[in-house]
């Protein structure tokens, strides 16, 4: 009976890897490809640029510019792909987005109206300002074009990447795992995804996973990727594409512009001795936390923990609806 019980153990740690593997074979050929994509664009960037010497910092400055364009034609290769070789045809990305418009746009409606009070919060305590929209009338048509490719790039991406990890891995890592560990693992990949395509902090990476987790429970409360990634890309969208705030080491002008106010104590007295002695709860260094706290400082919102506040509510208020199926097993 021992050795019944041993061997029937052995087979379901085998089963167990064996789920762990598929479930890492459903998100690192991913990782891997979009480095593979953005080593390609910038090798032929560079090859282009060569002879016209160009200098490291122009072509690191296209590159960055181009950075959100070349990451969704990436994906969105990778998803055509996958739909040839998947032999699951419920699974298909494209399919799976049938119908998804009225939920997506729920999803992003709500991220808008959350991203702009953040906005609001952050320039009426003074930390950041509005300085309107710049550019030359000659330009309003490349303005117009460029904004309409980062808001493809942008929608692309969340929508394929939210497929990916909430739609394919998450039910997968729930076949296997119980909710709160599926949820756990589909965390720790998603940030280790976003941590090898972006220059990301501490800070930010703890936004990223109170991102995941809130998105795992909606897809848990509506059965729906789709809502999720509208409120994703919602968030993106009006911080970063709108109003130009940097996201995850991204800076780059948009429609309008907000720039974070750094306290001028923080700049004018960084050098001097006062700066370094002066005591942790004085004016000046008081000053200069809340601009972090409000604002996010130079990491932008998703280092600011005003957002990750909002985020917090949101994960408690639908943790509280759906507490019965997360502690169901």
């Amino acid at each position: 009976m021992e050795k019944y019980l041993t061997r029937q153990q052995i087979v379901r740690a085998k089963r167990f890897l064996k789920g762990i593997l598929s479930l890492a074979l459903e998100v690192v050929p991913y990782i891997v490809w979009i480095e593979f994509m953005r080593l390609v664009f910038l090798s032929i960037l560079t090859y282009l640029l060569s002879g016209k010497k160009t200098g490291f910092q122009e072509i690191n400055d296209i590159a960055s510019a181009t950075q959100l364009p070349v990451l969704a034609v990436s994906a969105l290769i990778y998803a055509t792909i996958r739909r040839f070789r998947s032999k699951d045809t419920n699974q298909e990305f494209f399919k799976a987005l049938r119908g998804g418009l009225t939920p997506f746009l729920k999803g992003m409606l709500r991220a808008i109206t959350l991203s702009l009070i953040f906005l609001y919060i952050s320039t009426l305590t003074g930390h950041s300002k509005f300085f309107g929209t710049y550019f030359e009338v000659d330009d309003f048509v490349w303005l117009l074009i460029g904004t309409a490719i980062r808001i493809f790039s942008v929608i692309t991406l969340v929508l394929i990447e939210e497929y990916l990890f909430r739609f394919i891995f998450f039910q997968k890592a729930r076949e296997l795992l119980n909710v709160k560990a599926a949820i756990a693992v589909t965390t720790l990949f998603y940030v280790v995804a976003k941590g090898a395509q972006f220059s990301i902090g501490p800070n930010q990476v703890l936004t990223l996973m109170l991102f995941s987790l809130f998105l795992c429970l909606w897809v848990i409360e509506k059965e729906s990727f789709v809502r999720g990634a509208g409120y994703l890309a919602g968030w993106i969208l009006v911080v970063h594409i709108l109003f130009s705030l940097p996201i995850m080491g991204i800076e780059q002008n948009g429609v309008w512009i907000i720039k974070a106010i750094t306290p001028i104590s923080s700049v004018a007295d960084a050098g001097s001795l006062d700066f370094f002695t002066q005591s942790w709860f004085s004016l000046e260094s008081m000053n200069n936390l809340i601009f972090r706290l409000v604002t996010g400082g130079p990491g932008g919102p998703f280092s600011s923990i005003t957002v990750q506040a909002i985020l917090a509510a949101e994960l408690i208020f639908i943790g509280l609806r759906i507490r019965k199926l997360l502690f169901s097993n």
